[in-house]
């Protein structure tokens, strides 16, 4: 029998196929995009906390109101303050070499005004019971930096409650309401700083290079979507002589 003629290549569209894989295709496209985008943004906030970090530290136990809101996030600071001898929070779900625990939250008094002290992270319990505090007293020279707290708008309304000291989140205008005190911003302890427990010293939760690593794994997915596209919907498997052509008719 004579050899079959060679497939020629064409458009065999499958229009369901066609219709679904187009729609997909930007949205994998721009997750990778927009996962470069977060990338950048990453790399550029750990840019700048670097060059803060080259600061001299700001005496900011005389500062007040914009004084301190108009500081950048982790703005090497130093102050002295007196913290409250009772009230706390408990910042919860925060894991440390993989366990859970919480970072404890105490409130300070300068000279001018109340700040939120972040003074580390202590372990929890499997059973969910609350750890045992040791509330820092008195007055101390602490050192640290200003940071930026996160926020759930979602989460953070049920999680105020006068008889538990545990919170998704930090939200000041909420903990100020909660506590009576006048809390203008929050500082992380440096790991040496007095009364410093566990310090975790994070810029950004999630690294740029993961971020790079989520785009490649979303355009390698459009990629695949493409190829599938063109091989459902063309002769290109028969072409290459890849798949045996649907054309059965004798010469």
């Amino acid at each position: 029998m004579p050899a079959a003629d060679p497939v020629a290549f064409r458009f065999t569209p499958n229009i369901r196929l066609l219709v679904l894989g187009l729609s997909f295709l930007p949205l994998l496209v721009s997750l990778g995009f927009w996962q470069l985008s977060r990338a950048g943004e990453k790399q550029q906030m750990l840019f700048e906390a670097r060059q803060l970090s080259l600061s001299a530290p700001l005496d900011i136990s005389r500062h007040a109101g914009e004084q301190l809101t108009a500081l950048a996030p982790h703005t090497p600071v130093v102050l002295t303050g007196t913290f409250h001898p009772s009230r706390f929070w408990l910042l919860d779900n925060q894991v440390y070499h993989g366990q859970v625990g919480y970072r404890l939250l105490q409130p300070v008094q300068t000279d001018k005004t109340w700040l939120l002290i972040d003074r580390g992270w202590i372990a929890g319990y499997p059973d969910r019971r609350l750890p045992v505090i040791d509330l820092a007293e008195d007055r101390h020279l602490l050192t640290g930096k200003i940071l930026q707290p996160g926020l759930n708008l979602m989460t953070q309304a049920a999680t105020l409650t006068p008889d538990d000291p545990r919170i998704l989140d930090i939200n000041l205008a909420d903990l100020r309401v909660a506590s009576g005190l006048d809390l203008q911003a929050v500082v992380q302890l440096d790991a040496v700083s007095a009364t410093a427990l566990v310090v975790v010293q994070s810029v950004v939760n999630v690294r740029p290079e993961k971020h790079r690593a989520y785009a490649v794994q979303w355009f390698c997915m459009a990629a695949a979507l493409l190829i599938l596209l063109v091989c459902t919907n063309t002769t290109l498997l028969p072409w290459l002589g890849l798949q045996q052509s649907n054309n059965n008719d004798e010469v």
